[in-house]
């Protein structure tokens, strides 16, 4: 397809041809957008969503997550090989953006955002308690790296290097999170600094328009800048309350934020000064990516998807109720909360599988220890119920994760339960 054919008739096609699902007649939060060219772009979001366009938007095809997990953030690596990063550590590796194989992580932290560089080939992942992870094989594997914090991180990403003023050979990182915390990293994510922001606001993303030149965003309104590549920042002056979820540069001066209650902002002066700019929702927007200078897509609450053609001056609301049609139709796993929760000392586990499969049924601790093993073998289609028993252990937080496989399917899930005594 060839973009610059597009006029403003780009926005009413893809209202009139763009696919409709429906999940329980609710739509699903949309949490992450990212464009591989022009055409080629994926969303991913709550209940294991993945959709693909291949048109720039237009028309959107549902993937097989394999998962239910709420996924915040993907990426495109080389040759259109894709990563995915969700709820509770967990990762999906695909080699078309369309099949999907679940990564083994070593972490069960909420994992937020990932990024590739095609300089060096590496691949890291942020999340939760300061998670990084780092991958140097193209994503088949990942290794948890010591950041020196416990703040939750929200967003991270490689600088240009080309024209970073602190190396030559490798891009600089950086990753952004809560208490203002924001690491840098010069060494292909290997070791971590911390940087002296003097802000206490938990910031939720991080974009730059060269190697100098970067914005973050974060709640209350923060927008805040550096024009010398993290050395210093200032802060806008802005009369934003909103929590701000993503920013993105489109050019080397212009910037895009996108937050709570259908917040969009402008900059066209590497963000010194915004303009709020009509989204047509009041529904909070979560992330905002584009194709190139002028044609991108924000998503966020309620399956909310908006269409800009002008580089962001104006948007069109291309709302669709994301429901995982093709998934409502398959047979797929089903992982329930357990009962009750908080519970003392005994709790039931739900599941039901849709073919047979070998299942593996086990409870990790809050820092990744497996505890307990409560299923491990091959079972028949259909449903089940396993009674976990907490009475040796103490009181606190501790997750299962169900991993399962049959009849070609791979399905893992991880969910969090409460022990009180």
């Amino acid at each position: 397809m060839n973009f610059s054919k597009f006029s403003t008739s780009f926005f009413t096609l893809i209202i009139a041809l763009m696919i409709s699902y429906n999940v329980n007649s609710q739509s699903v939060y949309e949490y992450g957008i990212k464009f591989a060219d022009e055409n080629n772009a994926t969303l991913v979001g709550a209940d294991g969503l993945i959709t693909k366009t291949t048109d720039g938007g237009i028309t959107w095809e549902q993937q097989n997550s394999n998962t239910t997990n709420v996924l915040y953030g993907t990426e495109y690596i080389e040759n259109h090989k894709s990563v995915t990063v969700g709820e509770n550590g967990f990762i999906l590796r695909s080699d078309d953006a369309t099949t999907w194989t679940i990564v083994k992580s070593s972490t069960i932290e909420h994992l937020r955002s990932v990024s590739y560089s095609g300089i060096s080939g590496i691949i890291l992942i942020c999340g939760d308690n300061g998670t990084i992870l780092r991958s140097d094989d193209m994503g088949y594997t990942f290794v948890a790296i010591n950041t020196g914090t416990n703040n939750n991180l929200y967003s991270v990403t490689f600088a240009p290097s080309y024209q970073s003023h602190k190396l030559d050979e490798h891009p600089v990182a950086f990753a952004v999170g809560d208490n203002g915390t924001v690491l840098e990293s010069i060494d292909d994510g290997l070791t971590w600094a911390a940087l002296v922001t003097e802000q206490e606001t938990n910031l939720r993303s991080i974009s730059f328009s060269d190697g100098l030149h970067a914005t973050v965003v974060g709640c209350n309104g923060l927008i805040m800048n550096t024009a010398d590549g993290a050395a210093t920042w200032t802060i806008s002056q802005t009369e934003y309350l909103n929590n701000f979820n993503s920013v993105k540069y489109l050019d080397s001066v212009t910037a895009i934020a996108v937050g709570d209650n259908g917040v969009i902002a402008r900059s066209v002066d590497n963000g010194a000064s915004w303009e709020t700019i009509e989204s047509g929702t009041e529904y909070s927007i979560m992330s905002v990516n584009f194709a190139n200078t002028t044609r991108g897509i924000s998503v966020g609450e309620s399956g909310t998807t908006l269409y800009t053609n002008d580089g962001g001056l104006t948007w069109t609301n291309g709302t669709k109720k994301n429901a995982m049609a093709n998934k409502n139709t398959a047979k797929t796993y089903t992982v329930k909360q357990n009962f009750p929760n908080p519970f003392n000392p005994s709790t039931q586990i739900y599941y039901s599988l849709p073919f047979d499969s070998k299942v593996s049924l086990k409870i990790y601790d809050m820092v990744g220890k497996e505890v307990a093993q409560l299923v491990n073998n091959s079972q028949t289609a259909g449903e089940y119920t396993v009674t976990f028993n907490a009475s040796k252990l103490a009181s606190g937080v501790y997750f299962y994760r169900l991993y399962a496989t049959g009849n070609g399917n791979e399905f893992s899930k991880t969910m969090k339960m409460i022990l009180t005594k």
